[in-house]
């Protein structure tokens, strides 16, 4: 509606609903510059093309996440993200340093260049000593956790018993919040408590980064299996790298691998060979006979330059098509 400035068109009242109420009549003589609503129009056709577009045409279609189509592009597709973000003069000018040293104490910055070398020694360190960080209370798991904490539980008695059994394969879904980390610590402490204090404990919690694993009060899958980061060097281990690598897995029944999105199925193959050549003497068994449990949600991250392993895509790395096997043993 025609006025000079704010105060002119408030001059009579300050409210709004009744300066509206005033000028009804001339707001709804003004014409119509917008156009009449999408709903209104009748035929709708693409730019590129003179097919119409219909609603069923559309309820045809089906809905994919996003997860999903990032999936399926494999390792080597780029993604065209266009944005000016690191480029600006805002972020070219400011001091990143300075401004991450504000949050710190002096005695931070001091210890900031041993801080990944003791956090390191520190994880070792629980590691070894199969220390859990805290007492767990078993009764305050859901009825959902307990199906997957009694059969675990029920399974490694049965070991003791010296029983015969069928090593776990179990693929535990769950996302943020859904106590996840909450289970996986009352599964470890009870294993380590039904193997006695002169015991080794029977499980091992691994995640695919670090970030990941020191979540869970856990090590990542390269540190624990002595696979290289570096591709290609995967199959290589000298006869030190080999006997330390069956001392520390000597005992272990049980692996507890968190983040499942991430591990590919390259990565998945990778396990399954390490613990070939740690336990030779199960050679016609996957994962050697050990008990594999993943934990995680594959709608979450995928993996990093590799594909998930539920994929069944022929890729031209000979060990994520060995990974295709593996996943359906699981």
């Amino acid at each position: 509606m025609p006025h000079r400035s704010i105060e002119q068109l408030r001059e009579n009242s300050d409210i709004w609903s009744t300066i509206y109420n005033q000028h009804f009549d001339i707001i709804n003589a003004s014409k119509d510059i917008i156009g009449p609503a999408l709903d209104e129009e009748t035929n709708i056709t693409d730019e590129d093309s003179d097919d119409k577009i219909t609603e069923d045409d559309e309820e045809q279609e089906e809905y994919r996440y996003d997860w999903m189509r990032l999936a399926e592009m494999g390792p080597n597709v780029h993604i065209d993200k266009k944005t000016d973000l690191g480029t600006r003069d805002l972020d070219r000018n400011h001091n990143w340093t300075s401004a991450a040293q504000q949050n710190c104490t002096n005695e931070e910055l001091e210890n900031a260049r041993d801080f990944v070398r003791a956090a390191s020694q520190n994880k070792n360190e629980e590691l070894e000593d199969d220390v859990e960080p805290s007492e767990v209370e078993y009764e305050k798991l859901n009825e959902k956790q307990r199906v997957v904490f009694t059969r675990i539980e029920n399974h490694y008695n049965a070991i003791i018993l010296g029983q015969q059994t069928e090593p776990l394969r179990i693929l535990v879904m769950g996302t943020a919040r859904t106590g996840k980390l909450f289970l996986i610590r009352a599964i470890r402490g009870q294993l380590r408590n039904m193997a006695g204090n002169g015991g080794k404990s029977p499980v091992l919690v691994i995640a695919p980064t670090g970030v990941a694993a020191f979540n869970i009060n856990g090590a990542t899958i390269h540190s624990i299996l002595s696979i290289p980061i570096k591709k290609g060097k995967d199959d290589e281990m000298n006869s030190i790298r080999l006997k330390k690598l069956q001392e520390r897995l000597q005992d272990v029944l049980y692996f507890i691998i968190d983040e499942k999105s991430m591990v590919g199925r390259r990565m998945l193959a990778l396990i399954d060979m390490r613990l070939r050549q740690a336990f030779p003497e199960k050679a016609n068994e996957s994962f050697r006979g050990r008990s594999i449990i993943f934990f995680g949600d594959f709608g979450q991250l995928p993996p990093v330059l590799d594909l998930p392993m539920y994929t069944n895509n022929i890729s031209q790395d000979t060990n994520s098509n060995k990974g295709i096997g593996t996943y359906k043993d699981i």
